[in-house]
């Protein structure tokens, strides 16, 4: 019997990363909504809390997460049949945009975001992509600068509009060294979660 207690990472063995399709939305939002409330909660009001779950369950929310079934832009991390993790990307000038990487608040420090992160910059290698943006928490920096990424500058998203999420924009460039330039306010990355 495999030890999966919490001071161990996942063997990749346990974890499959694969496409989602449209019978994994409803857990896919449920991931989101976990994380995001988590990360609204430290920024923003209770209420606000709730804003981002309503935003979550928007029907605008939920096209923009199947788009990204019918690209073939959504993956997940299954754990004993179970979806634990999240990401998304989306193409754009010369590189892709890591829309959203999540793991299931149980599941974190167990290697499951690092495994989605690997899926996703071999997927974007693949399709001929040299370079992956990315906009995360404030406090999510040091998993990406530990992959990595580099911190071109700071910044607030506002996913629903009225709540304000501290992130590092970040770049790493694939197969080659991290970039340096600033992002300017037409390129920051905008989250599809």
């Amino acid at each position: 019997m495999a030890d999966h207690s919490p001071n161990r990472k996942l063997s990749r063995d346990y974890v499959l990363i694969d496409r989602l399709g449209f019978d994994d939305l409803p857990n896919v939002r449920y991931i989101h909504a976990a994380c995001y409330r988590l990360i609204a909660d430290r920024f923003n009001s209770e209420e606000d809390g709730a804003a981002v779950s309503r935003h979550i369950l928007a029907p605008q929310y939920t096209d923009r997460l199947a788009e990204a079934v019918r690209n073939g832009t959504l993956i997940g991390a299954r754990f004993e049949a179970e979806l634990v993790g999240v990401a998304a990307w989306t193409p754009r000038s010369g590189g892709v945009r890591l829309d959203s990487l999540f793991v299931r608040p149980l599941m974190t420090g167990l290697g499951v975001g690092t495994m989605l992160l690997d899926a996703v910059e071999a997927a974007v290698t693949k399709a001929g992509f040299r370079e992956v943006a990315v906009s995360g928490p404030i406090d999510t920096a040091s998993f990406f600068e530990d992959r990595g990424y580099t911190t071109l500058s700071h910044g607030a998203l506002t996913p629903t509009g009225t709540i304000q999420i501290p992130v590092a924009f970040m770049r790493k460039r694939l197969g080659g060294p991290s970039v340096s330039k600033p992002i300017t306010e037409a390129e920051e990355p905008t989250p599809a979660s």
